[in-house]
């Protein structure tokens, strides 16, 4: 009888995490956290915020780091998270478009939702016809745009920092005119170099140029103007609750009339707060040179915030936690959950092009990320993102016995992660190894994709294996 009360007082002081009565959950997360530590020592990696959710519901975060103001990090702590935009501004689009009866598969030239802004075309292999370069812009879509697979080149990448003049609007920022043509003479401005549809060619431009189209679709449908990052507050980042998640940001203690007519007052009071308080991830550039030599003690360069005239395609600034109610919305949704993001739209953010997907043998790509179509891990959603001080990383998991996309019937209740640092790995490009590097312009240096891939993919695994 004695040992049977004992039982049930154990039962009774564990009621409360009726999961994990025993505390083997808890301590496998704590096995999690010790080895991802290790793997940001590995990398002199200073400062991370994680997450894994499943079925719609967030099961662990790991922290690690300290912010601006010398706290903790945590899921509430501000971070860049660079080309994580992308899925996020693919949403604003088509949900906006679908909500109010535009079409992604119809020209945008012809619907006039590409007026009055410049676009060259210089095909890299074959010259172009003025009636060609005509049926190329012709033939642009949003579903096109959204997919990467309108022949734009990269671009977009050019920051400015606190004291520099930024661009007014999108479409000064996309032709690279004022602004941007006084400080960065060399960035090229909008512009297409291979035909639309032959073939996938990951462009900032590309997403740059879906923003302009939204807030020229917000015009046609509403009547008045407002830009990209006003839109976004009121179409996703609003009704998700995502507070502390802008797409256009300055330190308020940095403002100045330079930087032109932009009216502050629609951050959120919670990012305010945050940027008050210095809840902030500073970004750390580590060199991957000497990551790679085994140098000791590598001492990471720590750099400011950059603010990004293309704005839909990699100025997000976030938390782990805002982001998390993004992919949690999504899951939902995939599960038939929700009505927020319709059916349609589910289909639309995660269908594939399936002649160029066809043509690769490792991945292609839908709006919401690149889809990898071979191995284990079939039709893994994912993306990355990479600034000067940032590396920031998503992945959705679908049901694993599900082989065809049925959103209707759970095919997201599945697994998705969350990985949020403030480290990127650059190295001196190998014809410059012995110039002085310039983190502003990005001469002589460029991001290293090896140490920047192997250290997300550690964390990524080690997330991974919790289940």
């Amino acid at each position: 009888m004695k040992k049977f009360y004992i039982l049930i007082a154990f039962f009774v002081v564990h009621a409360w995490n009726w999961r994990d009565p025993f505390g083997m959950e808890q301590r496998r997360l704590s096995n999690v956290n010790n080895d991802i530590k290790e793997i940001m020592h590995k990398y002199y990696a200073p400062g991370l915020c994680a997450a894994l959710y499943y079925d719609g519901e967030l099961r662990f975060t790991v922290k690690a780091g300290k912010d601006r103001a010398g706290n903790d990090i945590d899921e509430h702590t501000l971070f860049q998270v660079a080309s994580l935009s992308k899925p996020i501004t693919a949403c604003i689009a088509v949900k906006f478009f679908l909500d109010n009866g535009l079409d992604v598969n119809e020209s945008l030239r012809k619907n006039g939702l590409l007026d009055d802004l410049k676009i060259d075309v210089n095909l890299k292999d074959a010259e172009a016809s003025e009636e060609d370069k005509n049926n190329f812009l012709d033939s642009l879509t949003l579903i096109g745009l959204l997919r990467h697979d309108q022949g734009f080149v990269f671009g977009g990448l050019h920051g400015y920092f606190y004291h520099e003049k930024l661009p007014i609007n999108l479409k000064e920022s996309l032709e690279c005119s004022g602004v941007c043509a006084q400080d960065y003479p060399h960035s090229p401005p909008l512009s297409m170099d291979q035909k639309p549809g032959i073939g996938h060619q990951y462009s900032n431009m590309s997403y740059g140029l879906v923003g302009y189209v939204i807030e020229k679709a917000y015009e046609r449908v509403k009547g008045s103007k407002k830009q990209f990052f006003e839109i976004a507050e009121e179409v996703i980042l609003k009704p998700l609750g995502m507070n502390s998640t802008t797409f256009y940001y300055l330190p308020q203690d940095k403002l100045s009339e330079e930087n032109g007519p932009i009216d502050m007052n629609y951050l959120s009071s919670e990012i305010k707060e945050k940027l008050d308080k210095g809840k902030i991830a500073e970004g750390n550039a580590v060199n991957a040179r000497e990551l790679r030599e085994k140098i000791e003690d590598v001492v990471p360069i720590q750099g400011g915030w950059l603010n990004f005239g293309c704005w839909p395609a990699i100025s997000l600034v976030s938390t782990v936690d805002d982001y998390g109610k993004f992919l949690k919305e999504i899951q939902k949704a995939g599960s038939g959950k929700n009505d927020f993001f319709s059916a349609n739209a589910m289909r639309i953010l995660f269908e594939r092009n399936s002649d160029l997907c066809q043509k690769s043998s490792i991945r292609c790509q839908a709006p919401i990320g690149r889809v990898e179509v071979n191995g284990k891990r079939n039709d893994l959603f994912a993306h990355n993102g990479s600034s000067l001080g940032y590396r920031s990383y998503f992945d959705f998991s679908p049901v694993l016995n599900k082989s065809e996309f049925d959103f209707l019937d759970g095919y997201f209740a599945g697994k998705g992660i969350i990985i949020f640092t403030n480290t990127c790995f650059m190295d001196t490009r190998a014809e410059s190894k012995d110039s002085e590097i310039d983190y502003k312009y990005f001469t002589n240096v460029h991001f290293d994709p090896k140490e920047t891939t192997d250290f997300i993919t550690e964390i990524e695994k080690k997330l991974w294996s919790y289940y």
